[in-house]
């Protein structure tokens, strides 16, 4: 028995040796074929591949940036044809009196090709402008110099008085003249004030609708009855403006960066066909009248209560059924005109408009006035006309207000006596008219 289990032990043994030797065989062989002599040797390269170079000769972009040009009036972007290879450019320049005309040297911000090759240089200098304006050209080579292209730079450069730069908005003004020149409608832009003798800082298609004074600014701009659908935006950037008139045309709303017009005094955007006065509104800290009657308008913007200098504003002919809360903190009011909306009640709150000279409520549904009217002392116009006022519906406060030199209240057919001191008051007003004998 022992001798058997000792004669597997010594085969076990034979097998793994033979086992072995084989795995050393067969080793040892693939060692010979790969390093074997000369014949079948296999040789590694490692020499890296010759680069693609690139093959593209092509400006893809032409620009003048203010941050490298500080005589610039904004940046510009000129208009590329590759086609014809020909790069176009308006430029504005802001230069003193003296250097208008003179030639002017610039620096463009190309984006061409990668690794092409450029001459002249991107970033560099180049002179443009004068009285005899002469193109630039510029060559451009591929990185692998088979291809080169050359494009022709011409350029119009408008030169913009230094003293007037700051306050005349040139794009603004284009933008507004372009929106009447496409408007088969419109038969030209009327009473437009623009501030400077030097017509050199306006546009040339501008400059006979223009009326040249001295102050350097764009203050009043009229455009009535021209069948305007709508403003451009750029009417905010006219910082200087005072006076707006747009009058009697086809606005439905107007831009919020109307707010923008910090300086403005007046506003007249009567009839028209507004739904809303733009949020934005509230921001015109100067304005002291604003004209929007004959309109659609229901409500107006809570904005409307920060206009602190407010003094005039007009609502006729729109569709009210309450004055806006608002209103009433307009307290340098003098003149506050709702006539033929569809108001039925005046808030006692009246009484915070102390200021005010002229409240025009006529053609409205109003049943009564409150006693507080009575406390306006510096009243001076009173209109109550075609409402349905009742009798009692006249306070007898009203006989507070001395300075009344107006009232009528005819058309209101249930409105037939008042009390013999109502009466003794309002037959000393001079211009007082009822439909019967007081």
């Amino acid at each position: 028995m022992k001798f058997l289990l000792m004669f597997k032990k010594a085969e076990n043994i034979k097998v793994r040796t033979f086992k072995s030797l084989f795995y050393l065989c067969v080793i040892s062989s693939l060692f010979l074929i790969s390093c074997g002599g000369d014949d079948d040797q296999i040789i590694m390269d490692d020499t890296p591949p010759e680069p693609t170079l690139n093959d593209k000769a092509i400006i893809s972009a032409f620009n003048f940036k203010t941050t490298q040009n500080t005589i610039l009036y904004k940046d510009i972007t000129a208009e590329l044809n590759e086609a014809t290879k020909e790069i176009t450019a308006t430029i504005r320049v802001v230069v003193d009196p003296s250097l208008i005309d003179q030639k002017i040297n610039l620096v463009p911000d190309l984006v061409f090709s990668e690794k092409a090759t450029l001459s002249p240089e991107n970033n560099k200098e180049i002179e443009l402008g004068g009285v005899t304006a002469s193109p630039v050209i510029y060559k451009i080579t591929s990185e692998d110099g088979k291809t080169e292209n050359t494009y022709t730079l011409k350029t119009e450069v408008k030169y913009i008085n230094k003293l007037a730069a700051e306050v005349v908005q040139i794009d603004e003004l284009v933008a507004l003249y372009e929106m009447q020149k496409s408007n088969p409608n419109s038969t030209g832009i009327q009473g437009w004030k623009l501030n400077d003798t030097d017509k050199t800082i306006i546009e040339n298609s501008l400059s006979s609708l223009l009326v040249i004074n001295s102050d350097l600014s764009v203050e009043e701009i009229s455009m009535n009855s021209q069948n305007v659908d709508a403003l451009p935006s750029e009417i905010g950037n006219l910082l200087n403006l005072k006076k707006l008139e747009i009058t009697r045309n086809n606005l439905s709303v107007l831009p919020e960066e109307l707010g923008d017009l910090i300086n403005i005094e007046n506003l007249d955007v009567s009839f028209n066909k507004l739904t809303a006065l733009p949020n934005s509104i509230g921001s015109l800290s100067k304005l002291i009248e604003l004209d929007a009657e004959d309109n659609e308008l229901s409500d107006l913007p809570t904005s409307i209560s920060q206009l602190s200098v407010l003094e005039t504003l007009q609502l006729k002919d729109n569709k009210f059924e309450v004055i806006p809360e608002g209103v009433f903190e307009l307290t340098n009011l003098t003149l506050l005109g709702f006539w033929d909306n569809d108001l039925k009640s005046i808030p006692a709150k009246i009484n915070q408009l102390t200021k005010l000279k002229e409240l025009d409520l006529e053609f409205n549904d109003l049943k009564e006035i409150p006693k507080e009217v009575g406390e306006l002392t510096e009243l001076t116009y009173l209109y109550l006309n075609n409402n349905n006022l009742e009798n009692g519906g006249l306070p007898e406060e009203l006989g507070n207000l001395s300075k009344l030199k107006l009232v009528d209240i005819r058309n209101n057919p249930k409105l037939t006596l008042l009390s013999s001191t109502l009466c003794a008051f309002l037959n000393s007003v001079i211009n007082f008219t009822a439909d019967f004998t007081c």
